[in-house]
């Protein structure tokens, strides 16, 4: 688990996204100093939204970076979303978070000051990131590089698999588990207690879930429709 909010050593971004500032500012607030970004495809540019790009992504192996910490800054996003480039993300994600992992670097965890991360047995993996005003209760897991990007809530006796992205405005109830690599859209909820959600499980924007899904699933009110639907009888 790494140190979370760790002031003692400058900060690199492993990777960049459009949302690149959030992390930004978030590092910034809390008094850690930005050194820059490391991703071959800006380079050759020098730089990526203002921030120095410093090194090529081969030179992770060097010693000298283990006077820094590093942040998974790519995002991804289901390929169902059909852009090309978001095949290209996830698998640089991984292939970023593999070398990470395999080069046993200082990885930071970082809780915007706005959010609320009860203080009774949560643990956060490290690479995790919480946006402003996220909500974390109590007796929950947060797995290695997840995101709950700005308003989400994780609620209490929750566990949260690796690598999982839970967008603005979502919610999970009480008692959920969350496997690996989960995507939840835009104002989605998993509103019903104690279900699990699979593995890859992609929630689309705005729905909400009662019940629990299978590996890969693409949870949405259109095309393939996996839902249950519930009829409760009329009282007379």
């Amino acid at each position: 688990m790494s140190m979370i909010n760790n002031t003692s050593k400058p900060l690199v971004f492993l990777g960049t996204n459009l949302a690149m500032w959030n992390l930004v500012d978030t590092a910034r607030q809390l008094g850690i100093t930005v050194a820059g970004v490391i991703d071959d495809d800006y380079h050759s540019a020098g730089e990526f939204q203002t921030l120095p790009v410093l090194a090529l992504e081969s030179s992770l192996d060097d010693a000298f970076w283990k006077d820094y910490q590093f942040f998974c800054a790519t995002n991804w996003q289901p390929d169902e979303l059909l852009g090309p480039w978001h095949t290209r993300n996830r698998s640089k994600r991984h292939l970023y978070i593999d070398r990470l992992d395999q080069l046993d670097l200082d990885v930071a965890t970082l809780v915007h000051p706005f959010s609320i991360v009860i203080s009774y047995n949560v643990n956060l993996g490290k690479g995790v990131y919480l946006d402003q005003h996220c909500y974390v209760g109590s007796n929950t897991t947060i797995g290695d590089y997840t995101m709950l990007w700005h308003g989400s809530g994780c609620g209490h006796d929750n566990t949260v698999g690796r690598n999982c992205v839970i967008q603005r405005q979502s919610f999970i109830s009480g008692g959920v588990k969350l496997e690996d690599n989960v995507f939840m859209g835009l104002r989605s909820s998993v509103i019903r207690d104690n279900v699990t959600i699979a593995a890859g499980t992609f929630v689309h924007p705005g729905i909400s879930l009662m019940r629990g899904t299978q590996p890969g699933e693409v949870v949405s009110l259109v095309g393939k429709d996996l839902r249950k639907v519930y009829h409760r009888p009329t009282e007379g």
